[in-house]
């Protein structure tokens, strides 16, 4: 069967005319490579530096346009899409991404739109990329530490996954002011101690997501012992 070209073009990150009253994407565009060798999905920050988190920029109140749904929060798009190369798939097949576990409070919208997306209020948890360079919004109203955990998947134009195609993982972090970085607070309290530990149990085997500690996407016995070794005050 003839296959149909993903292709896979570098857009031009465009917000607008009134570059003053624009967002900044907070420093150095940074890229979560997309690979498609045979059946699999496979993803790789181009860093190289998985553990990597990124600032958020401070709140604005002048931002115009479709960019003002970031008054007022904190917010950074340093993290991009890319492809590491040509993707070819079927026809009638497409690459979606879904956000399988976020922060509370985390919040995100489309690079161009500004429309909300991965769940942010009350839109879908799974989004269509288009193949080209896309440099979504993280946003947030209070500081502190954000993480996701996107899962990249082919499916149809409805978002159904292709059995046939193995999907790809990964984390991605941000910190908002002064908060520490503290992946082991599942519970956002600032502390990592009995409740982030009955959340980390209640997940148990489960993948993709935040109580895997240890990056391989399941809750398991390296995580514990993540948890443990953190416990008290997250600083």
């Amino acid at each position: 069967m003839r296959r149909a070209l993903f292709a896979m073009t570098v857009g031009a990150f465009a917000c607008g005319s009134a570059l003053a009253a624009q967002p900044e994407l907070g420093g150095p565009m940074k890229h979560l490579l997309v690979f498609m060798p045979a059946s699999e999905i496979i993803i790789d920050f181009e860093s190289g530096l998985p553990d990597e988190v990124m600032t958020m920029q401070p709140a604005r109140d002048d931002l115009t346009g479709a960019a003002s749904t970031l008054n007022g929060l904190t917010h950074n798009a340093q993290y991009g899409w890319l492809a590491g190369g040509f993707i070819s798939l079927p026809p009638g097949r497409f690459i979606w991404i879904e956000a399988t576990d976020m922060t509370d409070g985390l919040e995100i919208y489309e690079q161009n739109t500004f429309a909300p997306i991965f769940g942010t209020d009350g839109s879908s948890s799974i989004w269509q990329w288009s193949g080209a360079m896309t440099h979504n919004w993280a946003a947030a109203s209070e500081d502190g530490y954000y993480q996701a955990i996107f899962r990249t998947y082919v499916a149809d134009a409805s978002g159904a996954a292709d059995p046939a195609f193995a999907p790809g993982l990964v984390r991605v972090q941000w910190v908002s002011g002064d908060a520490p970085v503290c992946p082991e607070d599942l519970t956002g309290d600032g502390v990592v101690g009995a409740a982030d530990l009955a959340e980390l149990l209640g997940q148990w085997l489960d993948t993709a997501t935040l109580a895997d500690l240890s990056g391989d996407f399941v809750v398991g016995a390296p995580d514990l012992a993540n948890l443990l070794g953190s416990w008290g005050v997250c600083e």
